[in-house]
């Protein structure tokens, strides 16, 4: 039987998802009532983690998606791939490249199948002039994805020359 607590806490995250896409500060503080409330519920963290995110407070986003990833007790699951695509995503915004690998690379691990996943490491290694595990990474994301060429604008940079040389045009 949940407590009082526990379920003010559940009303608040309910009312935080309401206001994520549109209202995401109001989310946030939705989010952060819902942690106060219950701070060993790890959901409203990755919640706010995301929202923080979208509003580029890539500090705070990076200490709520660390939280729920260090203190996830879970299986290894798609929940918690996201939660290290999620600060992926963040290291990626704020420049710290080899901390994105090592989140696409932790989420790849636990969600092979992430065409997602393989896509954005690619970005990073492209940025980081390693065209060809962008290119590998591209290509494996497209064997999982098809629908990645026609929704990606920006292919690694080096995709084209280093298909050139590997004697395939691929797709698109």
């Amino acid at each position: 039987m949940k407590t009082e607590s526990q379920r003010a806490a559940i009303d608040r995250w309910k009312s935080g998802t309401n206001l994520a896409e549109t209202q995401p500060v109001e989310a946030i503080e939705e989010f952060t009532k819902a942690i106060e409330l219950n701070p060993s519920w790890l959901l409203p963290y990755f919640w706010r983690a995301m929202m923080h995110s979208d509003l580029k407070q890539y500090e705070r986003a990076e200490s709520d998606f660390s939280t729920f990833i260090q203190r996830y007790d879970g299986e290894r699951d798609e929940l918690l791939a996201e939660a290290h695509a999620g600060r992926a995503l963040v290291h990626r915004g704020k420049g710290d490249f080899q901390q994105a690998i090592a989140d696409y690379t932790q989420e790849l691990d636990i969600n092979p199948k992430s065409a997602q996943g393989h896509l954005g490491r690619s970005i990073v290694y492209d940025e980081l002039g390693e065209s060809e595990l962008a290119c590998a990474d591209f290509d494996q994301s497209l064997q999982l994805d098809p629908t990645i060429a026609e929704r990606v604008e920006n292919r690694p940079a080096g995709w084209k020359r280093y298909r050139e040389a590997r004697g395939s045009t691929g797709t698109g």
